[in-house]
């Protein structure tokens, strides 16, 4: 048996640049360091990592944001939402969590600027 949980992540990409500098503050998606937070708990408790979409895009235009995606077997999926809300973000409320839980008919969004 399983139990599957899906997840997108979608980060604004003001989150990548340095409000000062306007320069940005990493190299790859990845390595932002929420993101790279949210991966390491990812791996400590499931042995798995979201994995970047945006790269994948091929529209020939470049994606307003980073978008990342995985699917989890057995993820708990409150104290998931309550770790990614309470990572440090510039602009929460430009941060989108779409989770789709098993037997949910639709991904539900996580209003990341209430918490």
């Amino acid at each position: 048996m399983s139990w599957v949980s899906g997840v997108i992540l979608i980060v604004e990409l003001g989150e990548y640049y340095d409000d000062e500098t306007d320069k940005p503050i990493c190299e790859v998606p990845d390595d932002l360091p929420a993101v790279k937070e949210i991966n390491q708990w990812l791996d400590e408790r499931l042995n798995e990592k979201l994995t970047c979409l945006s790269s994948l895009m091929k529209s020939g235009k470049v994606m307003p944001a980073e978008v990342f995606a995985g699917a989890f077997n057995y993820l708990n999926v409150n104290a998931f939402d309550d770790f990614v809300r309470s990572r440090k973000w510039k602009r929460p409320e430009n941060i989108q969590l779409l989770i789709k839980d098993q037997e949910e008919e639709r991904f539900i969004l996580t209003d990341m600027s209430d918490g």
